[in-house]
């Protein structure tokens, strides 16, 4: 219930919706806190393989030379809004 809560206040749009939830939200007290202790930066090494670090490479290397095909980033932001609503 509270993903599918927090996903339509992130989707509203509507300012007088969004003030009338943080008034209603306003007394809820909030006691999210943090253990005390350090955390530990876990190696990046193995998140991204090989195979995909090389592709990757290939394709900036493409890109910065011009020989990638790209898109506006409008035109991705129309298309997605046109195919998917958001």
């Amino acid at each position: 219930m509270k993903i599918s809560l927090l996903e339509k206040i992130i989707a509203c749009e509507d300012k007088a919706v969004l003030e009338k939830i943080e008034i209603l939200l306003q007394e809820v007290q909030v006691d999210a806190e943090e253990p005390e202790e350090d955390y530990e930066v876990k190696s990046s090494e193995f998140i991204v393989s090989d195979k995909v670090y090389a592709e990757l490479d290939k394709d900036f290397k493409a890109y910065k030379t011009g020989k990638l095909k790209t898109e506006s980033w409008e035109k991705v932001d129309r298309e997605l809004k046109e195919k998917y609503g958001f």
